[in-house]
C-alpha cells in the first residue's frame, strides 16, 4: 500500500515540476499579479498571485525527490524553479516598465501610505 500511494504521489508531482509553456504562463501571471498588488497595496492580488502559482508543484517534487533520494527528479525541480522565477521576473520587470510607461504605476502609488498590506509607505518597505 506505501509503495502505491507514492508511486502516485511520483506521477502527481512528476507532472507539475516539469518547467513547460504552461508553467511558464503561470508563474509569469503570477508575478506580475503580485507586482500589481504591491504597487496598488492590494493584499488580495498579492493572495491570487499566491494561489495561481505554480511553484508549489515544483516544491512538493523536490521534496518527494529529497525522501525517496532520486536525483533526477530534485534536479527537475530545482531547474523548474529557478527557470521558472528567473524568467517570471524577467518578463515582470518588462511588464512593470510598460506600465510605469503607460503612467499606470506611478511612484506615488508606492510612496503613500499602505492600508492593504501592512502599514508604512511601498518605498520604506522596498528601499530600507
Amino acid at each position: 500500500m506505501d509503495a502505491l500511494v507514492w508511486e502516485a504521489v511520483s506521477e502527481i508531482t512528476h507532472e507539475e515540476s516539469t518547467l513547460s509553456v504552461v508553467y511558464q504562463a503561470f508563474m509569469s501571471v503570477a508575478t506580475m499579479l503580485a507586482a500589481c498588488g504591491a504597487v496598488l497595496d492590494s493584499a488580495i492580488l498579492i493572495v491570487g498571485a499566491m494561489a495561481i502559482g505554480p511553484e508549489f508543484g515544483s516544491l512538493a517534487g523536490l521534496s518527494v525527490a529529497v525522501v525517496q533520494r532520486r536525483a533526477r527528479p530534485a534536479v527537475r525541480s530545482v531547474m523548474a524553479l529557478m527557470v521558472g522565477f528567473a524568467m517570471a521576473m524577467v518578463r515582470t520587470t518588462g511588464f512593470s516598465l510598460l506600465m510605469s510607461g503607460l503612467g499606470l504605476f506611478r511612484a506615488a502609488l508606492a510612496s503613500g501610505p499602505t492600508v492593504g498590506t501592512g502599514g508604512g509607505s511601498m518605498s520604506e518597505k522596498i528601499f530600507v
